[in-house]
């Protein structure tokens, strides 16, 4: 796809700011196919570049078109490249949250075959902390440092859930 088609698209749109434009742009090229959220990235980064170049030569031309066109003639003839999905045969992935418990140890394997459960287990604590998940991973923290400590978890969920149980 040229850049000129590319600009003309972004021309074509009845959006107040040139930033509202390109933004249309992005999400017509994002849900052109279903990328995979490494592909998502790559086209990002490349659109971020197409992005911060055009918007350099567009205030070189004084934001006029006529102007803009005359001086990037040559450079709006140039490619943006969009990858292409190689279609695989047999059966789609499925995400890692809608996969079954068996999928998720499979998926999982290689990872705890290779890192030592401590490194695990922080990385959890860790990740959950910055998910604002504070709570859970203070659990995660008291289960791993003490095995009786993980039993009185234990005993007390399963007394929560018997009375959650008897108060339907």
């Amino acid at each position: 796809m040229t850049r000129r088609h590319l600009f003309n698209m972004m021309q074509q749109q009845n959006l107040p700011n040139m930033s509202e434009k390109l933004e249309f742009v992005e999400n017509y090229l994002l849900t052109q196919d279903d990328y995979f959220e490494e592909q998502r990235k790559e086209i990002k980064h490349n659109f971020s570049r197409f992005k911060s170049e055009l918007k350099r030569r567009w205030i070189t031309a004084h934001k006029k078109e006529d102007s803009f066109i005359a001086k990037n003639s040559a450079w709006l003839e140039g490619t943006f490249t969009i990858l292409t999905i190689v279609r695989r045969p047999g059966r789609p992935k499925n995400m890692f949250s809608k996969a079954s418990d068996r999928s998720k140890r499979r998926t999982t394997e290689a990872l705890m075959s290779a890192v030592d459960v401590e490194v695990l287990t922080h990385a959890a604590q860790v990740k959950l902390r910055s998910c604002g998940k504070k709570d859970a991973s203070q659990v995660l923290k008291d289960i791993s440092m003490s095995p009786k400590r993980a039993t009185k978890y234990q005993r007390a969920f399963a007394m929560r859930q018997q009375d959650e149980k008897a108060q339907r």
